[in-house]
Order: C-alpha cells, then sequence, then structure tokens
C-alpha cells in the first residue's frame, strides 16, 4: 500500500485545505467518509460521534460530535448539505475522448456553541487508491469572530492530525465498518 500527503497549511484564517491518497476502493471510501459518526475512527479531534438517525446517509443526514481542541470539548452538529455519489467526471476538455476520473463528494455544515463549520471532501479514483481532497472551512461566532486568525496554527495541526489519521486508519488495516479498538484510532 502506498499513501502520500500533500502538506498544504490554512488557506485563510479558518481554512483548513489538506489531502489524503488511501488504498480502497471509490465508493466503499466515499461511504465510510460520508457518514460522519465514522470520524471518531480517524479524527483525533473527534471524542465521540454519533448518527441523529438510522439509514442510509443522504442529505439531511445529521450527526453528533463531541470535539476536542486545544484541550477544551465542544458539541457540534453535522448537517449533510450535500451528497453526490461516485459518478464518472466530465471529459477534461471538449474534444478529449470519454470521461474523467470517477469522483464523489460529500458537504457538511457544522453547528456549535463557539463555531461554525463548512467540510467538504472531494473523492478521487486513481487506480487501486483515492485521493481525498478535504477542505474545512471555521469560523467563531458572534464576537470571537476576528480571533479566529490568533488560533490558526492549532487549525493546521488539527488538519494535518485528521488526515494522518485517514492514513493510519487505512494503512492499519482496519476493514471498512469493522469496529476500530480505541488504541487503533489514534
Amino acid at each position: 500500500s502506498s499513501f502520500c500527503r500533500s502538506k498544504m497549511p490554512v488557506v485563510k484564517s479558518g481554512v483548513i485545505v489538506d489531502s489524503a491518497t488511501v488504498t480502497g476502493k471509490l465508493d466503499e471510501v466515499f461511504e465510510f467518509m460520508g457518514d460522519f459518526s465514522n470520524s471518531v475512527k480517524w479524527d483525533p479531534g473527534v471524542k465521540s460521534a454519533t448518527p441523529d438517525q438510522q439509514g442510509k446517509v443522504k442529505v439531511g443526514s445529521s450527526f453528533t460530535l463531541v470535539t476536542v481542541f486545544n484541550g477544551e470539548e465542544s458539541l457540534m452538529t453535522y448537517e449533510v448539505s450535500k451528497w453526490e455519489p461516485p459518478h464518472a467526471a466530465a471529459a477534461a476538455a471538449e474534444g478529449t475522448d470519454g470521461a474523467g476520473p470517477r469522483t464523489a463528494m460529500v458537504e457538511l455544515k457544522g453547528d456549535g456553541a463557539k463555531i461554525r463549520a463548512l467540510d467538504t471532501m472531494i473523492f478521487t479514483e486513481q487506480g487501486d487508491t483515492v485521493k481525498i481532497d478535504y477542505t474545512a472551512d471555521l469560523s467563531l461566532k458572534s464576537f470571537r469572530r476576528p480571533f479566529i486568525v490568533l488560533i490558526s496554527k492549532s487549525l493546521d495541526k488539527l488538519g494535518k492530525d485528521a488526515m494522518s489519521g485517514i492514513e493510519n486508519f487505512y494503512k492499519h488495516g482496519n476493514k471498512l465498518g469493522a469496529d476500530v479498538a480505541a488504541g487503533d484510532a489514534k
């Protein structure tokens, strides 16, 4: 298995852009990552994550997370705002034969007492691997809003830890949907 990471920092205050490449099938990786109750298995910044309803994930599905940031726990609710299952991408340019690689996308809006989040994951099939481009756009609420610039380094670390968590989850042979022992999740 090969895994590679790009090292993209916070692009502007509160926006984290990073990517991970994992070995797996696009459909399975998309379903697993799009079910945000699984985030506890790959994101060290998530202490617990539960779905708010039963059934397949779709637009409107929501999840309750307890996140940890700089040692402080916060309750966050994430709702799926866009859900685009794997499909063939349009041809890269007019006159090219066939479509581009298969892609998928999920967008989740997060809301907590002090912060709002918009998380977007774009999945691109690359042979027997899947590239996950992850953008987290975070904003502090009310009077805290201007202070987002002061926590950029911590946000950058949060993003890098999450991408490493995704890669470690796949690298160490964890099967999709399988329960992960607490020690394996880190």
